[in-house]
């Protein structure tokens, strides 16, 4: 049996619609910031991002923290045609963005 879903599952939200649905709508969607761990910097880099690229994830961040250093917030936007992420901006201190919704980060509050 093939498992069809619905079509809201192929379309982008915004926020404050997550934040109507319920428990069990928002069961099957996982929000995941991807950080860069010692030893797994290529995989991080360069194997998930094809990955979620592949399954047509539009956008990915990708967290690091250099040694000693401000976290950095690298952001990548899926080109639909090639299905290849392109380079959007790197933050430092404070996230500022609108897509995929509008949000601020401050990166050096805990």
């Amino acid at each position: 049996m093939e498992m069809i879903a619905p079509a809201w599952m192929h379309e982008q939200i915004t926020a404050a619609q997550y934040d109507s649905w319920s428990e069990e709508q928002c069961a099957g969607i996982e929000i995941v910031a991807d950080i860069v761990s010692p030893g797994s910097e290529s995989t991080d880099r360069f194997v998930k991002a094809g990955e979620y690229a592949r399954a047509g994830i539009t956008y990915y961040w990708r967290m690091e923290q250099p040694a000693g250093g401000v976290p950095l917030v690298h952001t990548h936007v899926l080109d639909p045609a090639t299905r290849i992420y392109r380079d959007g901006d790197v933050h430092a201190g404070v996230v500022t963005v609108s897509a995929p919704f509008p949000a601020t980060i401050d990166l050096s509050q805990p």
